[in-house]
């Protein structure tokens, strides 16, 4: 049973036999590696030195019982480094132990777990993640890897995958570890990456504040208004495209109830539930543009891109000023200062 790697099985069956063979060092020796195998090391040295009470001169027990004192000091030497936060000697000493019980997957399982975690510390994320695999190939039941896994691949943006492992987590351990929030926020961070990026289709930070998203706004949208944009057909294609988007956009971030809405993880969709009052497809980029600048480009843009003058009446004083410069041939120029 224990060459087949039966270790349960192997130790209820020792249970049935203990009293029969109690003194019988050979059993003994048996059983405790029976615990060593399942990690148990605590009652493995206890079996081995029933043992070696009954024979001292067991060399076998003998070796097995140096080699786990050895294991214990030098998992202790490494969890020592990674406390004083010596990372790269915590690697090299639970690389050490894994040497020691390269068969014994419980007691690996959590050393490639304290390896990971080191390597994670390091910034050394693959390898962490290649270590977590090892750990959970060695324990499919492993909630606590599965956390730590799913943990970096939030960090990683590896959404799904992270869904996936706080759900195995959960599976196995539903209370521990604060998996069901861990779950709960992957998934919202999942549906958000499959959301349009509104900060960045405006290219401004998520702190921008409102004026931030105006100007930004404002800049995007006559860089993409279709009337300006009048090449090829793929490129008129790109610029409805980006003047859509860039619409949509400022129609949710400008909105401060909107804007809260989609920080907090709500797509259109949710957004119109909730009573937002609009969905993506009902959004008219080219209502916007007008809204914002007062009448702006509409049938064909007038006088062409030259004459802006109905384009910024309706701004306020964040709009821009217009002056005229008389030019060499005696013709007028236009500047424009944005506000």
């Amino acid at each position: 049973m224990i060459e087949a790697g039966n270790n349960e099985e192997a130790v209820k069956y020792s249970q049935e036999l203990f009293n029969d063979f109690s003194t019988n060092p050979k059993f003994l020796y048996l059983k405790g590696l029976c615990y060593v195998n399942e990690g148990n090391f605590v009652m493995g040295k206890k079996f081995f030195a029933q043992a070696l009470k009954c024979d001292p001169d067991y060399l076998e027990c003998q070796k097995a019982l140096k080699k786990i004192k050895r294991t214990d000091t030098m998992k202790e030497e490494a969890s020592a480094f990674f406390k004083d936060k010596d990372y790269e000697n915590a690697i090299k000493g639970f690389t050490e132990c894994l040497e020691l019980f390269p068969n014994n997957k419980n007691y690996n399982s959590a050393i490639y777990l304290n390896r990971a975690i080191s390597y994670s510390k390091l910034g050394q994320q693959d390898n962490a993640l290649k270590d977590l695999n090892k750990a959970i190939e060695c324990n499919p039941d492993y909630a606590k890897a599965y956390v730590k896994r799913g943990e970096i691949n939030i960090e990683l943006e590896n959404y799904e995958e992270a869904v996936r492992d706080f759900e195995n987590a959960k599976r196995v351990s539903p209370s521990e570890f604060g998996v069901q929030q861990k779950l709960k926020d992957a998934k919202v961070k999942l549906k958000q990456s499959k959301r349009k990026d509104y900060y960045k289709i405006l290219s401004v930070e998520k702190s921008a504040s409102a004026d931030e998203i105006r100007k930004a706004y404002r800049k995007l949208a006559l860089k993409w208004h279709p009337d300006k944009n009048s090449g090829s057909e793929e490129e008129k294609a790109k610029a409805d495209k980006m003047f859509k988007d860039i619409g949509e956009a400022y129609a949710v971030l400008s909105d401060p109830q909107k804007r809260e809405h989609y920080d907090n993880g709500y797509d259109l969709e949710d957004i119109e539930n909730g009573g937002g009052g609009f969905h993506s497809a009902n959004i008219d980029p080219t209502k916007i543009f007008q809204m914002f600048f007062g009448g702006g480009m509409g049938g064909g843009m007038g006088g062409g891109m030259d004459d802006f003058g109905g384009m910024f009446g309706g701004m306020g004083g964040g709009g821009s000023k217009k002056h005229f410069k008389s030019g060499g041939n005696g013709a007028k120029h236009y500047e424009f200062r944005f506000g």
